[in-house]
């Protein structure tokens, strides 16, 4: 009988040695709603859990042979095609979620487990970095759209399954705290502005338009689409329980969420710290403010330092509201082995980001803050 290993291995094989064979049987499992055993697969597979969801009867199926032309190469023009194809193959009919997708989790593994580290840092990152922009904007053409963006979910999957489940753990954390969170939220929403000329050449392409401006892109959607990648890595670290890269990553999650709100704080209530009228919370935020690190502060200030108060507000708005959802999307009931480490460090600054809410009196932020899921409550 197959072991979870083993089978994610036996699908890697096949995936390198017969990629047609290997899509051939993920259209397969696509289509397929009836249960069945490993034992009942070809000597060549073994089929996972029928609980994915089903595409519907006449939709289309989306390969890659369907994306744009401003698309193509990136998408195309390297060798991450071969790993792209599958996955674009195997998410036809599925939600990008943890619970979508938890039932394939062996498929999943597949999908990366013969990724070099090359293709991920000088080819999956930096085309995902530019592409993902797509979630943006929205165009009148759904078809196109449809298209675009399970071709960016492509890219998300494939470099989920290789930090979830190939990349050494303290790699993974490193990654997803300096460069998709901090890296993405400093230098992408906050730094963007007229200088970034690939991404607007890329949306000018995407929509058919001459111009692109601001107002024309939606950075609460392109937070929101990017964070669906981050939750499904950490959903998977885990049920993996992989103890030290959650609490790194969580501590640094945390810092920053500290460090935007109090940027918010500075922006758009400067004299808050100023007004003692002797509230709990307040002196909480005072003994806060004299020892907490402003290095993440001064580093969103900085990027931020081109826009005008408004729209600086806007953008920091929206990032921790990126890191709001992602916490709201962690699901820590699935973690076999309750660690005290992960807890402590909710714990460490549960108070004190409550206390920075309450200060920057922001109602939609303090409610979505109260009802985070913490875990093991």
């Amino acid at each position: 009988m197959f072991g979870t290993e083993d089978l994610a291995i036996a699908l890697a094989v096949i995936k390198r040695r017969n990629p047609d064979l290997w899509q051939k049987w993920v259209l397969q499992v696509g289509k397929s709603t009836i249960p069945v055993s490993p034992m009942q697969l070809p000597p060549q597979a073994a089929k996972h859990d029928s609980r994915a969801a089903k595409p519907a009867a006449k939709e289309e199926l989306v390969t890659l042979a369907l994306v744009d032309r401003f698309m193509y190469k990136y998408v195309m023009g390297n060798s991450i095609s071969r790993h792209l194809g599958p996955t674009c193959s195997f998410l036809n009919g599925r939600q990008f979620t943890f619970q979508g997708l938890a039932a394939s989790k062996e498929i999943i593994k597949s999908l990366a487990i013969d990724v070099e580290d090359f293709e991920v840092t000088k080819q999956l990152l930096p085309n995902y970095r530019l592409l993902k922009w797509l979630f943006a904007v929205r165009l009148s053409n759904h078809r196109s759209q449809k298209i675009s963006i399970h071709v960016v979910r492509s890219f998300q999957l494939v470099l989920a399954s290789y930090y979830s489940f190939v990349a050494v753990p303290k790699k993974s954390a490193s990654d997803i705290c300096h460069l998709l969170l901090l890296g993405f939220m400093k230098n992408e929403i906050l730094g963007f502005g007229p200088s970034k000329t690939r991404i607007l050449k890329l949306l000018r392409e995407y929509t058919n338009s001459r111009a692109i401006d601001q107002n024309d892109i939606s950075f609460r959607s392109l937070c929101k689409g990017h964070s669906k990648m981050l939750a499904l890595i950490i959903n998977f670290m885990i049920q993996d329980d992989k103890i030290q890269a959650l609490s790194d990553i969580m501590k640094f999650t945390l810092q920053l969420m500290e460090s935007l709100v109090v940027c918010l704080i500075k922006v758009t209530r400067p004299k808050s710290g100023e007004i003692g009228n002797g509230k709990a919370f307040r002196e909480i935020y005072r003994r806060r403010s004299t020892r907490m690190s402003y290095k993440y502060v001064r580093d969103f200030l900085d990027a931020a330092h081109h826009l005008e108060i408004g729209e600086s507000a806007r953008r920091m708005k929206a990032c921790v509201e990126l890191l709001l959802c992602l916490l709201a999307s962690l699901q820590w009931d699935s973690m076999t082995d309750p660690d005290s480490k992960v807890l402590a460090v909710f714990q460490e600054h549960r108070s004190n980001l409550l206390s920075e809410f309450l200060v920057l009196d922001d109602l939609d932020l303090i409610t979505r803050f109260l009802q985070l899921p913490w875990p093991y409550e």
